[in-house]
């Protein structure tokens, strides 16, 4: 599975907080688009998709051993301390319980200014076998409001492998 977010074809990303989050041209990491998210007035921020949702399947998939992949920009932001911020990639499994995705899914303090990437494989044991969700979260710097679109952080290239 690829979201590079260039299609408008992907399934739907949600917010899990008070967040938005929007397709945009304005910071691509590859091709012409990523998805834009705001800040969050309660951190983190966080972003979600339920790839198997529909009629036919069981409303989860089994990612034992896969790869789960995305790439991250955060803006610079004078006066802004990065102290305590991080991002890191996440699933629930449909009892909202998460699995360990190792030390490569998350970052922290975040590096701003460029786009950086996190990895994350998902073990082999039956709880990977019932993936409801994947998400990616980002905790930010306590000065960031939400309605601030200067501190607007990016995603693209989002991959299970």
């Amino acid at each position: 599975m690829t979201w590079a977010f260039e299609s408008g074809l992907e399934p739907f990303w949600g917010n899990l907080g008070d967040n938005s989050n929007v397709a945009t041209t304005s910071r691509p990491h590859a091709g012409t688009m990523s998805l834009e998210v705001t800040a969050s007035s309660t951190d983190p921020a966080s972003v979600g998709v339920i790839p198997c949702f529909d009629s036919t399947s069981s409303g989860s998939f089994d990612l034992r051993g896969r790869r789960f992949t995305a790439f991250i920009f955060v803006p610079t932001s004078p006066g802004s301390s990065f102290a305590g911020t991080s991002c890191r990639l996440g699933a629930y499994d449909p009892t909202f319980v998460r699995p360990s995705l190792g030390a490569a899914s998350a970052v922290a303090p975040i590096v701003p200014g460029s786009y950086f990437q996190l990895t994350g494989i998902f073990p082999t044991t039956t709880l990977e076998a019932h993936i409801y969700e994947i998400f990616i979260e980002c905790t930010l710097p306590t000065d960031w409001l939400i309605s601030d679109t200067s501190k607007d952080w990016f995603i693209d290239d989002v991959r299970i492998d």
